[in-house]
């Protein structure tokens, strides 16, 4: 009975009546034969577009995978400049962004919704992939992670889903790009291709970031080339019928009983021997040329010469403990004669667009966010861009000006042209910014994406592509563009100077740098690497970006224009199209069945607890995030004959905007909380304050009732994180009222960059409810009133990277920490303690637990000297 009141509560509150009097999002929802798409009104379009693609592409996928999907749920996200597909758990909804990806992050995108759509149903259609009893039990017990999804590598999810998202053109997909097709001919031909372990576990290195897809995906097209795709279908299916997997792996972590087994049935070999295989099959042979200028790694990209000098984006992470790191980016200037080199900008964020530099002035644009974005998965937050102008002789930096630009560029005059994509539609708007007035106008409005803008003193070149096609280089006149090059591939990192521009190109899935002739209308290659971007000149020296070990690095080399080249010009369409799919408007019907529970889970008395009762838990959402419910432990008790509930609670997250209001009842307590956030977070890029949040919660029992409000700080800067908790727990018992404060600061620097000084500060007074707090070498204590101080000093101490994959385990990155502990108490004795510890990083179950092992010694105010050996959860470590 409960449960039908949670879920009709729910649905009367989705009304559009009260949704309109009330601030709901109002959210629409269209449908066709096997989706339903809930989306906001000016994304109409979008919708159609995603459901047609998803409609035209389902059969295929479902044919790879073997998936038997009838129904899913798919939502259309705005995020301002932020662009991703993602599944959500435990309702296993698609979510989609509305802002495509900017060039060449996932390929040569020519239709982000068909691609984006194309790899998140794959996700959804091998994880539904259930046979026999595994589809029964998933039916019965659903969400319960003993039966679903199936516990496999990383590199096997995603591997198959770039595998299928690169399968419906020859010429968009991340396979068909070049960039991954670089990568692991530079591994195979440097003797550098890693491991099945390293490639599941994913120690921190360039090539790893994308891991998961480079590896998987590039695997997964070798094992449909030697085995055939069908030897690919009936691996799903054999994992599909596993119904012990993760009961398996759980109590025994053999590879050799769950994927290993798939992989012999289907492939005749297990993963380790067909990794081998797949390594010593790679015989392409990279070609590196010019000469290495910059020898630092990780992502370097968009160098600019100017005056003499050589300036670049440097963006690289440092590792100062166990699972604990930091991520810097910076612009660097690099003095081209004596190489010397200095940071120009160190932030927070990330660039979104190339930088530029006129006069002494640089000019660069980075992400930042704020709230009131239609959507739920990050609390209505989105992302637009700030630009900056930096003096370049001093550290004198401003912000222009905020908005929702893709790119941008300067003219000659030193107006700011930029555009933005438009809302619902596909296309561009192009805006000019007068920094004098401090106001921008439009320019025009384009049916063309337009990606980079690239001007010299006479033109305004753009990166541009039509609905449906590839990037191509265009000039831009008035209201209009005309056609300079495009190709089914990809032209971009476009550089204009005299009667010519530079560019680079994938052609024949190999990236090089190219030029083009305004006047003979002519290209020329100008590299023969196996991967080179980012081209910028020197008088008759080119600059460029290509791989060594470590990443990225800068090289140089003459520039000669004896190797005229021919573009394919063919026609750039895709080659696949999806005709006419019915659609039709959705209603409340199927808000109701999409809030059906993600969650039917039976755990007592197979998984534990009171023997005497069988019991479900049942959490449901629906598709947007806007509504959650729980209700449960609920079922039948033996002793009683009846049944009965422990708990039941709804959360409306984001739904009455902005605030985040939910209510519980705990009846084995008598227990009723209510929950009320406003605003639930806000989030920052730039340096300074990174995030505030701020809210309250009451609960009330029969004895007592207790209200906390609370707010959280957190500061951010390129070397330094701090933050600080705070809370006002009050409860009144009868007549008696008692206001108590829990505290806590924490703060982390990086000098140098690979360590980490460390503090943490936590602190409770005239507390209702002791709190339990300790220190190393000091059993628990209960206190009312107390505080606590912690500091450590850590710093790497080498790498062990290796491991075994029958049992799966792996060991990374090793840190030393000296720490000390503080620790007063009310009415008791203070407590010191310091000392110095290993933290090995380790991981298990193909990377999904995480550890640290941390061998230790702590001494004691009293000189009580204590050895100890601890395994910690990777959140666990003393930093």
């Amino acid at each position: 009975m409960l449960f039908k009141l949670v879920i009709g509560a729910v649905v009367i509150l989705s009304g559009e009546g009260f949704a309109e009097g009330f601030g709901f999002d109002h959210w629409k929802i269209l449908k066709s034969k096997h989706f339903v798409c809930f989306y906001k009104p000016e994304y109409r379009n979008n919708a159609e577009n995603l459901l047609s693609s998803l409609e035209a592409t389902k059969e295929r996928v479902d044919k790879i995978t073997g998936g038997e999907i009838k129904k899913a749920n798919v939502v259309l996200n705005e995020a301002g400049l932020y662009s991703q597909g993602f599944l959500t758990w435990p309702d296993y909804s698609i979510h989609i962004t509305t802002f495509p990806p900017h060039l060449g992050e996932m390929g040569n995108t020519y239709d982000w919704y068909k691609e984006v759509g194309v790899h998140e149903y794959t996700h959804l259609s091998q994880i539904k992939n259930k046979k026999g009893l595994n589809k029964v039990f998933s039916a019965l017990f659903k969400g319960n992670p003993f039966f679903e999804p199936s516990l496999v590598p990383l590199w096997i999810t995603e591997g198959i889903a770039v595998y299928t998202e690169s399968q419906f053109s020859p010429y968009s997909g991340r396979l068909n790009d070049g960039d991954y097709r670089a990568k692991i001919g530079f591994l195979s031909s440097n003797n550098i291709f890693p491991s099945i372990n390293e490639a599941t576990h994913l120690p921190l290195s360039f090539f790893n970031l994308e891991g998961p897809y480079l590896f998987g995906g590039e695997f997964f097209s070798y094992l449909a080339e030697r085995y055939g795709e069908g030897s690919v279908t009936e691996f799903f299916n054999i994992i599909g019928r596993q119904w012990w997997g993760n009961i398996t792996m759980s109590i025994l972590p053999f590879p050799f009983f769950t994927v290993d087994q798939a992989a012999k049935k289907a492939f005749g070999k297990g993963f380790p021997e067909l990794w081998k295989e797949w390594k010593s099959s790679q015989e392409r042979k990279f070609i590196r040329e010019g000469e290495r200028i910059t020898k630092k790694g990780w992502m370097i990209k968009n160098p600019v010469v100017f005056r003499d000098k050589l300036y670049y984006i440097w963006t690289y992470p440092i590792k100062t403990g166990a699972y604990s790191g930091f991520w810097f980016k910076e612009i660097i200037e690099r003095e081209i004669i004596s190489q010397k080199e200095r940071t120009v900008v160190r932030t927070t964020s990330d660039f979104s667009s190339p930088f530029q530099i006129k006069e002494n002035h640089l000019y660069y644009a980075v992400y930042e966010t704020r709230g009131g974005y239609p959507n739920s998965f990050c609390g209505r937050i989105g992302f637009y861009a700030n630009l900056h102008r930096k003096e370049l002789s001093s550290d004198k930096d401003q912000i222009i000006f905020s908005d929702e630009f893709r790119t941008f560029s300067l003219l000659p005059n030193g107006e700011v042209l930029y555009s933005k994509d438009k809302k619902g539609n596909f296309g561009s708007e192009l805006y000019q910014y007068n920094e004098k007035e401090n106001k921008s106008h439009k320019v025009c409005d384009l049916d063309y994406l337009i990606n980079e803008i690239a001007c010299n003193e006479e033109n305004v070149f753009v990166v541009a592509r039509p609905e449906g096609k590839s990037f191509g280089i265009y000039l831009l006149g008035t209201n209009s563009l005309t056609l300079l090059l495009d190709t089914p591939y990809l032209e971009g990192q476009i550089l204009p100077f005299k009667d010519k521009i530079l560019f680079c190109a994938n052609y024949d899935q190999t990236y090089n740098i190219y030029i083009y002739s305004l006047n003979e209308k002519a290209c020329y290659k100008i590299t023969n690497s196996g991967f080179a971007q980012y081209p910028t000149l020197n008088e008759d020296v080119l600059y460029f970006v290509s791989l060594d070990e470590d990443g990225m690095d800068i090289f140089s080399k003459k520039v000669s224009f004896d190797q005229e080249f021919i573009p394919l010009q063919e026609n750039s369409q895709e080659v696949y199209s999806w005709g006419d799919v019915e659609l039709k408007e959705g209603n409340l019907k199927d808000l109701f069945l999409s809030l059906n529970p993600s969650i039917r889970s039976i755990y007592n008395p197979i998984f534990g607890g009171e023997t005497n009762k069988w019991d479900m838990l049942l959490i449901g959402q629906d598709p947007t995030g806007r509504f959650k419910y729980m209700v449960g432990p609920v079922g039948y008790d033996t002793e009683k004959r009846g049944f009965d509930t422990e708990f039941a609670g709804i959360c409306f997250d984001q739904a009455l905007k902005p605030l985040r209001i939910s209510l519980a009842r705990d009846f084995e307590e008598e227990e009723t909380t209510a929950g009320i956030t406003y605003p639930h977070f806000i989030e920052r890029k730039e340096k300074g304050l990174s995030s505030l949040s701020f809210g309250s919660e009451l609960s009330f029992k029969k004895e007592r009732k207790v209200f906390t409000p609370w707010s959280g700080w957190e500061f951010t800067y390129p070397s330094l994180n701090t933050g600080a908790y705070l809370s006002f727990p009050t409860e009144i018992r009868g007549s008696k009222e008692t206001v108590g404060i829990k505290a806590s600061l924490f703060g982390k620097m990086h000098i140098p960059k690979n360590k980490e000084i460390g503090v943490m500060i936590k602190g409770g007074s005239n507390l209702a409810t002791p709190t339990s707090v300790a220190i190393s070498g000091y059993d628990k204590i209960e206190s009312t009133r107390f505080i606590s101080t912690s500091w450590w000093y850590s710093f790497p101490l080498g790498k062990t990277r290796k491991g075994l994959w029958n049992p799966n385990i792996y060991l990374g990155d090793n840190f030393g920490v000296f720490w000390s502990s503080f620790l007063f108490p009310q009415d008791k004795s203070a407590c010191f303690s310091f000392g110095a510890e290993l933290n090995i990083e380790g991981s298990s179950l193909f990377g999904a637990n995480r550890f640290i092992i941390a061998p230790g010694i702590a001494i004691t105010k009293d000189k009580k000297t204590m050895i100890y050996f601890e395994v910690r959860g990777y959140w666990q470590n003393k930093n």
